[in-house]
């Protein structure tokens, strides 16, 4: 696999700052099904920055974050779902 690799359908993008550089890094390697189980089971969620090579677990900030965009996400598919 390359470093272009394709991107699931059901990735969740979110952003994650790398603690080496400081720089918000874009994150899409896990699917919602993924996260929800990570959070769920209290299971680290790691980060990636390219230019550094580095991972990191993403910070309790970063955590509530996310947790609050799966909630929205869960509203509005659940909502589309219904209106089809």
């Amino acid at each position: 696999m390359t470093c272009a690799h394709r991107v699931a359908d059901d990735t969740i993008p979110f952003v994650s700052v790398c603690p080496q550089c400081f720089q918000d890094r874009l994150q899409q390697l896990y699917s919602r099904r993924v996260l929800d189980g990570f959070l769920k089971d209290d299971h680290a969620i790691e980060a990636y920055c390219a230019e550094c090579e580095q991972f990191w677990s993403i910070s309790p900030n970063e955590r509530s974050a996310l947790v609050r965009l799966l909630a929205v996400l869960g509203v509005i598919r659940g909502s589309s779902a219904q209106l089809h």
